[in-house]
């Protein structure tokens, strides 16, 4: 469904709402709900003598439903008033259309304040895996260590009731930096790892990695395992920061719970792909459930079922949970316990994130420790670096399609870098018009 008569159904929907409830009886409060656009001086307010309407069994105001509806309405026709990257060569025309959606930089207030932070978080995880699945992973070291050290006696794996299954107390760090144009997401954590003699363990050594996304949406993905090690570029187009990093670490919510990023971008999805499911005093909760065309044109749902989120009213719809279905049973949930404000909107403070598939179980919480200012992000990646460039499969790569045939094997430099961010111009580009022929 187009975005223009998407809005037109939802309005009506009100309306009819509107006409449903005036026999009730009138009553004598008043109140103005208002919400941030996609510009900071311009507001919504909505004011009327409201009637109150029994949906699931709890009373709720229309005229905030009609406020929302209306006020994502505006978000969507206020043109991006954002600077331009400065590493982009050429200026990029401003357009006085509508920005698409699925194109905008900004879904909500909440976006556009968090989009010059940096938050830093700590962690605390506990790990507990099935003895079904740590088996095959020691079965598999045992393997890695006979080729390796040429031995041709069996090494014994202890008995699946001797070997350990679970860790907790396992501590980590991350920080997300936030320009308009540039997000990069650094993690520093201990993770399970496994001994052919103990099962799972402690690491040795702390697993770091970085992740950043170029462009005003995310549409370049670039990943690597410290300074040194191989670098890994991908195209995501339009909403990437609404998917996860494809080669080395895949949480969905992280930079929707940790980063400031809108619920609704998450799949690389827009509004309109969700459905609102259920209103009442205290949520509003909306449900993507894709259908077979959408999966077709949404390469990366290939695992995914469905997925649900709660945004809590009483801290301006900020996200309260966010709830994950995959194929084969998989599960994940991110809750937002406690909440703060941080540049005028209420950011969570404490997240709890909890997994579970075959393999096992995890669990993180996460502490805000820190909100700053963001400082111009360099991009640190040693010119030289080993890099592998799988640009040309564009989201194909999200379903973990990886033709040989079609990655490039280059080293990091500034020409590189430049490319990268021609390609984000010219795409972007060609998208919105596109959307417009829509």
């Amino acid at each position: 469904m187009r975005p223009n008569r998407l809005w037109c159904v939802l309005s009506t929907a009100a309306l009819a709402l509107c006409v449903a409830v005036s026999s009730a009886e009138t009553t004598e409060a008043k109140e103005v709900s208002s919400h941030s656009t996609a510009a900071d001086s311009a507001t919504l307010c909505v004011e009327f003598v409201e009637q109150p309407v029994a949906y699931g069994g709890v009373e709720m105001r229309w005229s905030r439903v009609l406020g929302f509806l209306l006020s994502l309405l505006l978000l969507q026709q206020v043109p991006s008033q954002d600077t331009k990257s400065p590493d982009l060569e050429v200026s990029e025309p401003k357009s006085t259309k509508p920005v698409p959606s699925r194109l905008s930089p900004y879904y909500d207030r909440r976006e556009r304040a968090a989009s010059n932070l940096t938050f830093e978080w700590q962690l605390q995880k506990s790990r507990v895996v099935s003895r079904a699945y740590l088996l095959e992973r020691l079965e598999r070291l045992a393997a890695m260590s006979r080729t390796e050290d040429g031995a041709t006696s069996e090494l014994t794996i202890p008995e699946a009731s001797e070997l350990n299954t679970e860790l907790a107390g396992l501590q980590g760090t991350y920080r997300i930096e936030r320009t308009p144009d540039i997000t990069r997401i650094y993690m520093r954590e201990e993770r399970g790892g496994f001994s052919l003699t103990g099962g799972l363990v402690k690491p040795e050594k702390l697993f770091e990695q970085s992740v950043i996304y170029l462009g005003k949406t995310g549409e370049v993905v670039i990943s690597y395992l410290g300074v040194d090690s191989l670098v890994y570029v991908a195209f995501a187009g339009e909403g990437g920061l609404g998917l996860p990093e494809p080669f080395l670490f895949a949480r969905d919510g992280t930079l929707v719970f940790l980063g400031g990023v809108s619920p609704l971008r998450l799949f690389g999805a827009a509004p309109e792909d969700w459905r609102l499911v259920e209103v009442n005093e205290n949520s509003w909760v909306f449900e993507f459930h894709p259908d077979k065309e959408k999966r077709k044109e949404m390469a990366e749902l290939e695992s995914f079922v469905r997925a649900r989120v709660r945004l809590n009213r009483a801290y301006d719809d900020a996200p309260q949970q966010l709830e994950i279905f995959r194929k084969d049973g998989d599960y994940e949930v991110w809750i937002a316990e406690d909440y703060k404000t941080v540049n005028g909107c209420w950011m969570p403070s404490r997240v709890v994130m909890e997994s579970s598939s075959s393999q096992g179980r995890v669990q993180v919480v996460f502490e805000l420790v820190a909100t700053t200012p963001s400082a111009p992000i360099r991009i640190d990646i040693p010119e030289g670096a080993p890099v592998h460039d799988w640009r040309l499969l564009g989201r194909a790569v999200w379903r973990g399609v990886l033709d040989e045939s079609r990655k490039i094997e280059t080293q990091w430099s500034a020409e590189l870098l430049r490319d990268i961010w021609r390609q984000i111009q010219r795409e972007s580009g060609s998208a919105s018009q596109r959307e417009e022929q829509k």
